[in-house]
């Protein structure tokens, strides 16, 4: 067994594909990374029956770069809920999302977040529904 490398994009894919994290498949969780794991997981099921707040929490988009070391994805656990949500919801197509595309494109701190939640959202739920050839 090994220590899981938690990351939002990782909780939210067991939360978002509703799979059970189970010690038996080889998976270690930090008491730390519990609470976190169900602090998300609490907050996807609050957010998921409040379209209204999620189109605030996405709204919040800054419109120019943020400072250096402080990028407002950083840990945005409810803007990358709300942005799965929606995305699989297809309620709003938040991807093109004009003011957060040009917020990526002019923030590279909150590029690299999104890309870093991406990847790891992405990619954990290719390995969860076996799709994910390269393991």
């Amino acid at each position: 067994m090994k220590m899981t490398n938690f990351s939002i994009g990782w909780a939210l894919a067991f939360i978002a594909n509703d799979c059970p994290i189970k010690q038996s498949d080889g998976l270690i969780l930090k008491d730390e990374d519990k609470k976190k794991f169900n602090t998300i997981k609490d907050r996807f099921f609050d957010l998921k029956n409040k379209p209204d707040e999620m189109d605030k929490i996405i709204s919040t988009v800054p419109q120019k770069c943020c400072p250096p070391g402080a990028p407002f994805l950083k840990n945005n656990t409810d803007f990358f809920i709300a942005f799965i949500i929606l995305s699989e919801n297809n309620k709003n197509d938040i991807k093109s999302t004009p003011q957060l595309i040009k917020h990526l494109n002019d923030c590279y701190w909150c590029f690299e977040n999104y890309n870093n939640f991406i990847r790891d959202f992405y990619y954990t739920s290719q390995k969860l529904m076996g799709e994910y050839i390269n393991d």
